[in-house]
């Protein structure tokens, strides 16, 4: 008889002779890296998909997609699939998540990210997101788009560790739905000024699939670090206003 791991206690269902299909001692320690992965992978996905057919605005897409994943994987990884969310969750608290979850972490999103760039290429053709791929806006310096990346992924990062920070957000289930607005008020906003990226996974997967080159990809940096600077500023903000045991009074 085969069983999933969840479903039944492993020791029990071995000493009945029943075979596990995925071990639990698999399931709870490289599900999160799986689940990232595979976020990572739809949420890039359903961006460049949406740039390129233009049939729904792109921080919308984001949102609702960031929404369907924190409410149903966010109890496997936390549903960052975003480095620099990761990174702050990491700053926050680096005892409980360790450098070497950070590292996985943001190892399978990459991942993910750079195989929907592959899938989004395959499917449209390279270039097919050009002209709305993330870059710094006419009029508009990468210094400047810089700032608005930074400010703004910053904005989601202290968003996720807000609702952390209290015991009374602790499982609250509008935590999924306040974090994907904060992704889609930040893609809105900072859209006129860089693009709208926040997330150095997804705009490299983005970069792939648009065959960007030359100053496109001098430009890159601006997307890989100015959100990485925003997930600190991030943890600022929350580390200033809300000590980790706050509501534990």
């Amino acid at each position: 008889m085969l069983f999933r791991a969840t479903d039944i206690d492993e020791t029990y269902a071995v000493s009945k002779g029943m075979l596990p299909i995925i071990s639990a001692d698999f399931v709870r320690n490289r599900g999160p890296y799986l689940m990232e992965l595979v976020g990572t992978f739809l949420l890039t996905s359903t961006v460049g998909l949406a740039l390129a057919s233009k049939a729904l605005p792109a921080p919308i897409a984001a949102g609702l997609c960031l929404t369907f994943l924190t409410f149903g994987s966010g109890y496997v990884s936390g549903a960052h699939v975003n480095p620099a969310v990761t990174l702050g969750v990491y700053l926050r608290n680096a005892g409980k998540f360790g450098m070497k979850k950070l590292g996985g972490y943001v190892a399978c999103q990459t991942i993910g990210a750079v195989a929907a760039g592959v899938v989004v290429k395959a499917a449209l053709g390279a270039g097919a997101v050009s002209g709305n791929y993330p870059v710094p806006q006419a009029g508009f310096s990468c210094a400047q788009a810089f700032g608005a990346e930074a400010l703004f992924t910053g904005l989601l990062v202290s968003t996720v560790l807000h609702m952390g920070a209290a015991t009374g957000y602790q499982g609250n289930q509008l935590n999924g739905l306040a974090v994907s607005l904060s992704l889609g008020v930040g893609l809105l906003a900072s859209g006129m000024i860089s693009g709208g990226g926040l997330n150095p996974a997804a705009v490299t997967g983005l970069a792939l699939s648009n065959g960007a080159t030359g100053k496109q990809l001098q430009q890159l940096w601006v997307y890989l670090v100015a959100p990485l600077v925003g997930a600190v500023l991030g943890h600022a903000s929350v580390k200033l206003t809300s000590p980790i045991d706050m509501g534990k009074e």
